[in-house]
Parts: C-alpha cells; sequence; structure tokens
C-alpha cells in the first residue's frame, strides 16, 4: 500500500496538473470538460517560450516534453482506475482517455517541436558541409585530370602529325600503282562484260515467257480460292452470330437468377439480424434492468464491433 501511494505521489510531482481522484470521473464523463483539461495542460505546457540556441532552453523543452508523457500517463492510469470501477461506462471514458493520450502526444510534439527543428537544422547545416568540402575535394582532382590530360593531348597530336606525313607518301605511291592496275583491269571487265551482257538478255527474256505464264495460272488459282474462301466465312459468321445470340440468352437468364437469389439471401439475413437484435434488446431489459435507449445502445455497439471481445451471434 505504501509503494503504491509513493508512485501516486511521484507521478503527481512530475505532471503539470493535478486532479482528484473523484473530480477525474466528472471529467471522463463530460466531453468538454475533458477539453477544457486537455487544454490547461496545453496552456502549461506553452507558457514557456524556450531559446533552442542555448543548452538551458533545448534542457526546458526536454523537460516540458516529458512532463507532458507523464501527465499523460498519470491522467489515463487515473482513467484506467475508474474504468475499472464503472465497468458500465467504458465506452465514454475510453473515448475520453484516447482524446487525453491523442492530444498530449500530439502536445508533447508541439512543445518539443522548436527543438526537433533545432535538431533537423544542425542536421542539415552539417551535411552541407561535408558536401562542400568533398566538392571542393572533387573540383581539386578534376583540374589535376585536366592538366594531365592536357599533356597527353599535345603528345597525341605530335604522333599524330608525323603518322599523317608518312600516310600521305604512301597514299600517293599506292594510288599510282593503283591507276596502272586500274587500266588493265577496266579493259578485261569491259570485254567480259560485253559477254556477260548478251548471256543475261537472252536469259531474261527466256524467264520472262516462263514468269508470264506461271502468273496467268496463279491468278486463276487465286480467284478460286477466294471465291471458296468468302463461301466459308459467310458460313461460319452465320454460325458464330448463331452462337453468340444463344450465349447473350444464356447469360441473361443466368445473371437474372443470380440476382434474385443474392436478393433473397439479403432480406432473409435482414430478417435473421432484426430478429437477433430483438431478442437481445428483449433480454437486455428482463435481466440486464436497463431502460430500452441504453438496451439499444449496447447491441448497436455489439452489432458495430465497437465492444472488445464480443461478438453477435447471427
Amino acid at each position: 500500500m505504501t509503494t503504491e501511494i509513493a508512485e501516486v505521489q511521484e507521478k503527481e510531482q512530475t505532471a503539470l496538473v493535478v486532479i482528484e481522484s473523484l473530480a477525474i470521473r466528472d471529467v471522463l464523463k463530460d466531453a468538454e470538460k475533458t477539453a477544457q483539461l486537455i487544454d490547461e495542460v496545453r496552456r502549461l505546457a506553452t507558457s514557456y517560450v524556450a531559446d533552442v540556441t542555448t543548452a538551458d532552453g533545448r534542457k526546458t523543452l526536454r523537460s516540458l516534453a516529458v512532463k507532458v508523457a507523464r501527465t499523460k500517463t498519470y491522467l489515463d492510469d487515473m482513467g484506467k482506475e475508474y474504468v475499472a470501477e464503472l465497468k458500465d461506462l467504458p465506452r465514454l471514458i475510453d473515448g475520453n482517455r484516447k482524446a487525453i493520450r491523442e492530444s498530449l502526444d500530439l502536445l508533447k510534439e508541439e512543445v518539443r517541436k522548436p527543438l526537433t527543428e533545432w535538431e533537423a537544422e544542425q542536421e542539415r547545416i552539417a551535411a552541407e558541409k561535408k558536401a562542400a568540402e568533398e566538392a571542393a575535394a572533387l573540383a581539386e582532382r578534376i583540374e589535376l585530370d585536366w592538366e594531365l590530360a592536357d599533356l597527353m593531348n599535345r603528345e597525341f597530336d605530335r604522333q599524330r602529325a608525323e603518322a599523317e606525313e608518312r600516310a600521305e607518301q604512301e597514299r600517293k605511291e599506292r594510288e599510282a600503282r593503283i591507276a596502272a592496275e586500274a587500266a588493265e583491269r577496266a579493259k578485261r571487265e569491259a570485254e567480259e562484260k560485253a559477254a556477260r551482257e548478251k548471256a543475261e538478255a537472252e536469259q531474261r527474256a527466256a524467264e520472262a515467257r516462263l514468269a508470264q505464264e506461271r502468273a496467268e495460272r496463279e491468278a486463276e488459282e487465286a480467284n478460286k480460292r477466294a471465291a471458296e474462301a468468302e463461301q466459308r466465312a459467310a458460313r461460319e459468321a452465320e454460325e458464330a452470330a448463331r452462337k453468340a445470340c444463344e450465349k447473350a440468352e444464356a447469360e441473361t437468364a443466368e445473371r437474372q437468377r443470380r440476382e434474385a437469389a443474392e436478393a433473397q439471401a439479403r432480406e432473409q439475413d435482414k430478417q435473421r439480424r432484426a430478429t437477433v437484435h430483438n431478442d437481445m434488446l428483449a433480454d437486455l431489459q428482463d435481466y440486464a434492468n436497463l431502460s430500452e435507449a441504453q438496451a439499444k445502445e449496447v447491441v448497436v455497439a455489439l452489432a458495430r464491433k465497437q465492444v472488445r471481445h464480443a461478438s453477435i451471434a447471427y
């Protein structure tokens, strides 16, 4: 018992607000009072304007953020104790507990935001400094590479000039030799070409006659195949249209049957759920001594699966 009292006193000392255990019940049952409590914590947490550029300022912001978190835990623990005592009000209390947790979590981030932004800015400055140093080193390395490349280009230009001079001399000698060989070859090729062209002309004349005869035969066969293909396509198109019509009628009938079955199933399910809900409503009024409105609220919560570890068996 002494340990529990000490824990409560420690939470009260580190929290931003202290509230009597009986008063917390009124707060958690009233959303407006809960909001007022959150606003009071916010006012206390944001009343100090810290300078994040100083160590004391950053320390203060960390302390305020920690106090907001401990205030959340302190108030939430009181709410847990109240929920344990009042089992008939879990939904309302849990909703307000959630509001406290979420709001104070957001407030904690809001209180710490200047420090978080300052830390991020320091990281950005350090990253920019590192990038600048790396860029300077890269620029120096590139400048040295350019100097080396310039020396290599000069040597390459000298060697290329010498090679071009040798190549020009060799070209002149080769052109003179080629000209003599070309004159002899042109004479020989002219004689061979004349004989070849005569033989090719005779061959082309014979091939032209054969090609004309083959073209006439192929045209006749193509006309015959086209007529047969046209007749076959007409038959296939007629059969395909008939099958498509039969398929569409079958699909329409099946869709109508399925839609009717689904509508009937939905109606049966709706009636079954209504019966179950009415039975539960009556039992809650008879055995739990609840009013009709309270019983309806419980049934709705169960139907919407808002009550943990509980569900309706349809």
